[in-house]
């Protein structure tokens, strides 16, 4: 289903406790008005403004367009490192993948 409160999970890897939490994509402007996404965009910006580190999930099957790019600065603004990562990969051809 879709995301729209944030879902955090703690997780051991190497005996560091980390706490990974799915927040609601961020929807372009003009879905922003409607009322539970309006919500979930906020509460996604204020989990990235807690990070570490933001993950921003890009999908691949289509090009990176303006609103995934202005997830990135909002993550490189607030000073958190970005790690981009790209899912539907497999449907891509080779041409496009590489």
């Amino acid at each position: 289903g879709t995301t729209r409160d944030p879902v955090d999970e703690l997780i051991n890897l190497g005996g560091i406790t980390w706490k990974f939490i799915d927040t609601a994509g961020i929807r372009r402007r003009v879905h922003l008005q409607e009322g539970a996404d309006y919500y979930a965009s906020l509460r996604t910006a204020a989990a990235v403004e807690k990070a570490e580190v933001a993950v921003v999930l890009i999908d691949s099957s289509e090009s990176i367009s303006v609103q995934d790019q202005r997830i990135i600065t909002m993550a490189v603004e607030a000073g958190r490192a970005v790690v981009v990562a790209f899912n539907k990969w497999d449907t891509l051809d080779e041409e496009r993948r590489y």
